[in-house]
């Protein structure tokens, strides 16, 4: 059986999009709008799904086994993740032989704790799939959130305008080649960026 939830539609979708910040979810963090977003969709659906499955099973002499296929696009792509994870590590009433989904440019929903959890660990049941440069795959609160603070460490940094062209563009003429200087700066910028970046823990895809 298939479940299909759709993506951002309706003003409320995106006050859930917006809503970014974490939360403990199973062995980790999520997207707090996904996981309150998931947990609704779930018990709107598993009455109807599992009623589904006994309308399927009625008539057969032989119980074939319960299995469900969750599919979502965007916002729908993050739910059905969470889904997946939810009724896999909690259990359902459903009683399911097996349950994955497919993922279609989800936005990043969910870190595992270092010592309980891997993102590997639902590689079997949780299929991503992101066409190229798409930005919402990468786009949570701790994303923008570390945009903006890189922004500002690196406009601290006391670069003259010519050594800032220079380090965008080496070869250019925007001023004299001065590669030990500009072999510092560059290592400075490594190290401010990485700095930055560091204090916002990220969301990932859980999965493959």
């Amino acid at each position: 059986m298939t479940l299909v939830v759709r993506g951002t539609y309706s003003p409320s979708d995106v006050c859930i999009d917006l809503l970014g910040e974490e939360e403990p979810f199973l062995r980790g963090f999520a997207h707090r709008g996904m996981v309150r977003a998931t947990r609704t969709m779930l018990s709107k659906a598993v009455p109807h799904v599992k009623r589904a499955f006994e309308e399927m099973e009625e008539g057969e002499e032989e119980k074939k086994p319960r299995k469900l296929l969750i599919c979502g696009h965007s916002m729908g792509g993050g739910v059905v993740t969470l889904a997946t994870m939810i009724l896999r590590e909690e259990g359902n009433d459903l009683g399911l032989d097996g349950v994955e989904c497919i993922s279609l440019a989800p936005p990043p929903v969910f870190r595992p704790r270092e010592e309980e959890a891997s993102s590997s660990d639902y590689e079997d049941v949780i299929h991503t799939y992101i066409l190229g440069q798409d930005c919402v795959p990468s786009l949570c609160l701790s994303s923008v959130s570390r945009l903006v603070s890189t922004l500002r460490a690196v406009d601290d940094l006391p670069f003259t305008a010519a050594e800032q062209f220079q380090l965008l563009d080496p070869c250019g003429p925007h001023a004299p080649w001065q590669p030990e200087k500009t072999v510092k700066n560059l290592e400075t910028l490594e190290r401010t960026v990485a700095e930055a970046e560091a204090a916002f823990p990220r969301l990932g895809h859980p999965g493959r």
